[in-house]
């Protein structure tokens, strides 16, 4: 749910998460077969990588929701040019991508620690669609100047 761009939906918990991602399937009429497997596992070695980079980054806090503002918003900006059969094959990501995820981050904990109401719980804050709406539309032209565009 985090590539589908759904950052809030995940913030909200496994549960939650599930149902979402179950009615996705059903709406796209996706199934589950070779590619799909292979795509699903490597963007679980993004997730993997991404959350070993937050915890090297040492934010104090929020670590779950900055994982998946950081991918969603990775999705965002690479949208279908994301080689996942590659990361399939490597079992890892390239060290450029690795490097965008860290500044993307880094972008990502000073939006979610800065809501727009003094004082809102963060965790509360990260749920609402208008947060994930909000990075967007402040955050991705100055995060896409400053990270290198790869396809790997």
């Amino acid at each position: 749910m985090s590539w589908n761009q759904s950052p809030h939906i995940v913030s909200k918990g496994g549960e939650t998460n599930f149902e979402a991602f179950i009615s996705l399937l059903e709406e796209k009429g996706i199934n589950v077969e070779s590619v799909f497997f292979k795509e699903t596992v490597a963007k679980g070695i993004l997730f993997n990588t991404c959350d070993k980079i937050i915890k090297e980054l040492d934010f104090p806090g929020y670590k779950a929701n900055v994982i998946t503002y950081t991918i969603s918003m990775l999705s965002y900006i690479y949208k279908e040019k994301l080689d996942f059969l590659k990361i399939w094959e490597q079992q890892s990501i390239s060290f450029e991508l690795q490097n965008n995820l860290r500044i993307i981050a880094s972008y990502t904990w000073k939006h979610i620690t800065n809501p727009p109401v003094a004082g809102t719980n963060v965790t509360q804050w990260c749920k609402r669609k208008e947060c994930w709406e909000r990075f967007v539309d402040e955050q991705y032209a100055d995060i896409k100047e400053h990270i290198k565009e790869t396809v790997h």
